[in-house]
């Protein structure tokens, strides 16, 4: 994978700005916040040339395990109006034996209040129904979701993808009708 540098970036946004006149931009990225320390600079550069002039959403749902303090920080320097947090279960053991994430819990209730603090619209994702979930678990994610500081939460259906370990676990169980058509199903 090739990063771009922040020089590179804010050269883009440069040409959006003063070419274009874009004023919000809404970066679709998975894995925005995954190299620490490149975040913070870019964050830090964007805002101080553009600030007041470009704002920012962020669609995708960010980790809670990337979020930290100073990443947060960052983040609020610039014109941020909208932020999505994947938290996706509010069950420890969904999250260690199920799902995999091990997003700590209690670190995701501390991102949710800092980036509320700090001004924009935080939206959580939350999924429901991943095999061996249990209802009381899935109850349990509703009750988290419901409790977080967060201005609303989106939940889904988990949605076993072709390829995935979902998709292959419920195929080996016999739970998937292989004849299915996929592309009728959804993501059109």
């Amino acid at each position: 994978m090739r990063i771009r540098s922040k020089e590179n970036v804010i050269e883009e946004l440069e040409i959006l700005h003063e070419k274009y006149g874009v004023t919000l931009i809404i970066p679709e990225d998975d894995l925005f916040t995954v190299q620490q320390k490149r975040i913070i600079e870019l964050c830090e550069g964007i805002a101080e040339r553009f600030q007041g002039k470009i704002e920012f959403q962020f669609p995708n749902g960010l980790s809670v395990a990337t979020l930290h303090e100073k990443v947060i920080e960052a983040f609020l320097k610039l014109d941020v109006n909208v932020v999505n947090i994947a938290i996706e279960s509010g069950s420890n053991r969904v999250q260690r034996e199920v799902i995999k994430k091990n997003c700590n819990l209690d670190k995701a209730i501390k991102v949710v209040q800092s980036f509320r603090d700090g001004g924009p619209i935080v939206r959580t994702f939350f999924i429901l129904g991943f095999p061996g979930e249990s209802r009381e678990e899935m109850l349990e994610t509703l009750n988290y979701a419901y409790d977080l500081p967060a201005d609303w939460c989106n939940l889904g259906i988990a949605a076993p993808l072709i390829g995935s370990e979902m998709y292959e676990q419920l195929l080996e169980r016999g739970n998937i009708d292989q004849s299915f058509n996929w592309d009728k199903a959804f993501f059109q």
